[in-house]
């Protein structure tokens, strides 16, 4: 038997690893039961203790499939409506291709723009977070070393040039990134990982 630590609801199924109500971390009877002697509290200079981020629920993760599933088959969609006006408007000019080629190319040209978005989608929030993690730490170095005042306003107006090109950077090296990252496995390995999440629940 397992129960909610938060609503109290309790489950018999091994299987299941997160509530269904609200998706907090089933606890099994004998982890209840243990019981730990207290130690008395004391007084240090260390840092408290970071409370870790719950774990994803189940029905967020079969939201964000159904939500990606979507976004992906209207643009494969739109793919392929866009590459059938393409070859119509090629017939137009007199080059016309075989019926069976065209609607073969505009499927495939509509399955790969549909794979390329849904693939971005799993993997630019993951690799922006990395990104962010990995200059996290530079950045705010650089803002307790400099102290904006007119001359670091003035500097920045000379050089904005430069500095539009290093902002611009800092966006689309994430955002390259998430395209190849996505595009070569990334999306599918994440798609993979919010599955089993969802299956947790029993839920495809």
């Amino acid at each position: 038997m397992k129960h909610c630590p938060q609503c109290q609801r309790t489950y018999s199924a091994e299987t299941i690893s997160f509530c269904l109500e609200d998706g907090q971390l089933l606890i099994g009877d004998y982890q209840a039961a243990v019981t730990l002697p207290l130690t008395p509290a004391r007084a240090t200079n260390e840092e408290p203790t970071l409370v870790l981020r719950p774990s994803l629920s189940p029905k967020v993760a079969q939201k964000r499939i159904r939500t990606l599933w979507i976004v992906g088959g209207i643009v494969t969609l739109c793919g392929f409506i866009f590459y059938l006006v393409l070859f119509a408007t090629l017939a137009e000019k007199g080059d016309t291709p075989p019926i069976a080629l065209m609607l073969v190319s505009s499927l495939l040209g509509g399955v790969i723009y549909g794979y390329l978005i849904w693939s971005v989608c799993w993997a630019l929030p993951v690799v922006w977070k990395w990104w962010r993690d990995i200059t996290k730490e530079p950045l705010r170095h650089l803002a307790n070393k400099v102290r904006f005042n007119w001359a670091v306003i003035l500097v920045v107006l000379l050089l904005l040039g430069p500095a539009l090109t290093l902002f611009t950077l800092y966006f689309w090296v994430p955002f390259l990134a998430g395209i190849v990252y996505g595009f070569f496995g990334g999306g599918i390995y994440h798609f993979i990982q919010f599955r089993k999440i969802a299956r947790s629940a029993g839920a495809d």
